[in-house]
């Protein structure tokens, strides 16, 4: 893929500086719903659509390792594929999906601001260390509205049906 805006960048090694800002906003993201069970169920089943679309993207597009990818370093991402290094997970960045599904759901203006601030630049950063292409990551928040809708839509009509 000829991604101009990679190609442009340097590659270079910045995981020390994503992992505290997918760290963070994970972190606040539990504190702040630790009193909004409702919006936390949202939240999660939202999260589950995003996994869900992600499997069947990366399955559809076969997208190619960026040239010069530099390996990421991440405990967050370890959680889910363990200590291998993946790196054709591309199509759609799940990084900026999960932070900006994150900043849809938080209410209070300062945790969406910090928030917005993180996903931005993650994005960056990403870029930077030729994780993703430029289409993953400008992708990722329309898959995370997309996966909001559809979990607000489910969760509204389930509480709203008679058992």
């Amino acid at each position: 893929m000829n991604d101009w805006v990679l190609n442009e960048l340097p590659a270079k090694n910045v995981s020390v500086l994503i992992t505290p800002f997918i760290t963070s906003v994970v972190l606040l993201f539990f504190i702040r719903m630790a009193t909004q069970p409702t919006e936390l169920i949202t939240a999660l089943i939202a999260y589950i659509f995003l996994l869900v679309f992600r499997i069947t993207t990366i399955a559809i597009t076969h997208f190619q390792t960026p040239p010069r990818l530099v390996a990421l370093t991440d405990p967050m991402s370890n959680l889910v594929y363990g200590a291998r290094f993946i790196t054709k997970d591309l199509f759609f960045s799940g990084h900026i999906a999960t932070i900006f599904l994150i900043y849809l759901c938080l209410s209070k203006k300062t945790d969406r601001s910090y928030v917005l601030f993180a996903a931005f630049s993650m994005a960056l950063l990403l870029l930077i260390q030729h994780v993703h292409y430029t289409i993953d990551v400008i992708s990722a928040p329309f898959f995370a509205l997309g996966c909001l809708w559809l979990a607000k839509r489910m969760v509204h009509k389930i509480s709203h049906s008679r058992f």
